[in-house]
């Protein structure tokens, strides 16, 4: 019988299931910082890039925590399965596990340093808007445009935030400015919203949530499992 091709879906990260992911941050680069604001930015931008990638390893043990899972299920319900096979797998499932506690936690102690930073974050915002405050909204574009035109400054946004990071693939374009792009005018009182805090509260409190739940979750399966018994048949 033919199969369709779009009938499956194939996780390529989720079916290296034997790995084990966990995020580890790495030093970014950024130039002397000219100002206080430019101090507050870096360290913001680069509490941002930490959470985002924290963030994608969390995704990615969670779908290897699941898969594994499946294949335990799957294990247990055959009949003349060796144990030393079922418990490799179970302990396979418990590294999974431990690895979605993990990037869990590293998510929730950035979603909240990032609430933490917003009143500095605002207030340099503020400086920022007072010192472009004589520009147009027009004019502000067009310093964007010419900034990130500069193949130097686009090399430098690369190398600063990429350079180690294959995951990243090709988020930074080497060809011209896309002339449908938005760029935001310096308009807002504030760059950090209530709505943007709000949003980030509920992200670091279901990373809490994964965190605890996989803990619990781990516990129960390691007690199951810590005394040798036969689970399949």
């Amino acid at each position: 019988m033919q199969q369709q091709s779009d009938e499956f879906e194939y996780d390529i990260d989720a079916y290296a299931y034997t790995e084990i992911e966990r995020f580890e941050p790495w030093r970014l680069d950024f130039d002397e910082p000219a100002t206080n604001a430019d101090a507050v930015f870096q360290k913001f931008v680069t509490n941002q890039v930490y959470l985002t990638f924290a963030q994608e390893a969390l995704s990615t043990s969670l779908s290897r925590a699941s898969l594994v899972n499946d294949f335990r299920t799957d294990f247990q319900m055959m009949r003349f399965v060796p144990l030393e096979s079922l418990e490799e797998i179970v302990r396979l499932e418990l590294d999974q596990i431990a690895a979605v506690t993990f990037n869990a936690e590293a998510a929730s102690t950035y979603a909240d340093a990032a609430i933490k930073m917003r009143p500095v974050v605002n207030d340099a915002w503020e400086a920022v808007r007072e010192d472009v405050g004589d520009l147009s909204p027009e004019e502000q574009i067009e310093q964007y445009r010419q900034w990130w035109d500069d193949p130097e400054n686009r090399e430098w946004v690369k190398w600063s935030l990429l350079e180690t990071l294959g995951q990243w693939y090709a988020l930074i374009d080497d060809e011209e400015t896309d002339p449908d792009f938005e760029f935001n005018t310096i308009d807002s009182e504030q760059l950090l919203d209530a709505d943007w805090a709000d949003g980030m509260q509920l992200r670091r409190e279901y990373y809490n949530d994964v965190a605890e739940s996989h803990r619990e979750l781990r516990s129960s399966l390691h007690e199951e499992w810590k005394a040798p018994r036969r689970r399949a048949g």
